[in-house]
Parts: C-alpha cells; sequence; structure tokens
C-alpha cells in the first residue's frame, strides 16, 4: 500500500526542487536553523537515539525540525526511523502501517516490514491498522511532515520508517 503526500504543494513544497531549495534553506540558516548541511560521521556506536520534532507546516517549525533531524542523522544514518504521532482525530487505539510506502516529493520511504511485524508479535496493544493512515485519517499530518527531513537527510541511502499513530486511549 502506498500513503499519499497529501500535504505536499501546502504544508510544504509539493516538488522535488522546490523542496530541496527550501530544505538547504532551513539548514543553511544560520540565525534560526542549524547553520549547515546533515552528514553523518558514520560512527558505529550512537549515543543519540531519537528526538522531537514539530509537525506544524514547514515554514512554521522547520528550523526546529531542521536543528532536530541534523542531529538524528549526525552520528550515522539510521537503517530505520520510528515516527510516533498523535492522531487529532478521534481514534482510541495505537496503530501501525504495516506495509507499504509513504511517497514525499524526494521519493519515497519502504516502512520496515520485519521491524513491524516484531512489534506486531510483542506489543500486545498496537494494532495493524492502516485505515488509521488513510481516508478520513489521510489528513493528519504529522508522520508526513517528518518524511522530508528524512530523506533529504539520508541522502541516498534507503532508510526505512514505522509510523505508528497514537490514538486517545494510548
Amino acid at each position: 500500500m502506498q500513503r499519499k503526500a497529501t500535504h505536499a504543494g501546502t504544508w510544504y513544497p509539493g516538488t522535488e526542487n522546490a523542496l530541496l531549495k527550501e530544505m538547504k534553506q532551513l539548514f543553511n540558516d544560520n540565525k534560526f536553523g542549524p547553520g549547515k548541511e546533515p552528514s553523518s560521521q558514520n560512527i558505529e556506536k550512537r549515543s543519540i537515539l531519537g528526538g522531537l520534532s514539530p509537525h506544524a507546516g514547514v515554514r512554521y517549525s522547520g528550523y526546529c525540525a531542521a536543528h532536530t533531524y541534523l542531529n538524528l542523522f549526525k552520528e550515522k544514518i539510521p537503517d530505520t526511523i520510528i515516527i510516533l504521532g498523535n492522531i487529532h482525530r478521534r481514534y482510541n487505539d495505537i496503530a501501525i502501517f504495516k506495509s507499504g510506502e509513504w511517497e514525499t516529493p524526494l521519493g519515497n520511504l519502504m516502512v520496515d516490514d520485519d521491524l513491524v511485524g516484531t512489534i506486531l508479535d510483542n506489543g500486545e496493544i498496537i494494532k495493524s491498522d492502516n485505515l488509521a493512515f488513510t481516508g478520513f485519517y489521510e489528513e493528519e499530518h504529522n508522520i508526513e511532515i517528518q518524511l522530508p527531513f528524512i530523506k533529504y537527510c539520508a541522502k541516498d541511502k534507503d532508510v526505512k520508517i514505522v509510523p505508528i499513530k497514537l490514538g486517545f486511549n494510548a
């Protein structure tokens, strides 16, 4: 299953060239952004295992997100990134996107099917529910907003993702 980039062109630039230009500006800005491009030192043992990133439109929160992703990627480009996002609409469970890919203007990101399987096998409260990411819930933007930053920082490496939505009872 492919999750379309439903917010491309509104919450962030919708074409590859425009998005690349925006990302370069966010990362290279010395006043609000980190002031440099993401690069990896390829350190085997990571000290940074996660981060918090805002999920507003890129023009409002992109500088802050650039700081987060610069730090997540500076030691080593991860193989997989688990993305937790809240649900702004009525949904009570914890849902995981089981299989497929998520579209971005910079290229698609594949879901890490093996890790999703491990999580489902060991997480009794997590449901495999792709419907929590499509249709009515496709308007949920918070996971999608993270993807251009991941693609930009990963450069040519095929980083996988595990999208998880946290409902009201999570």
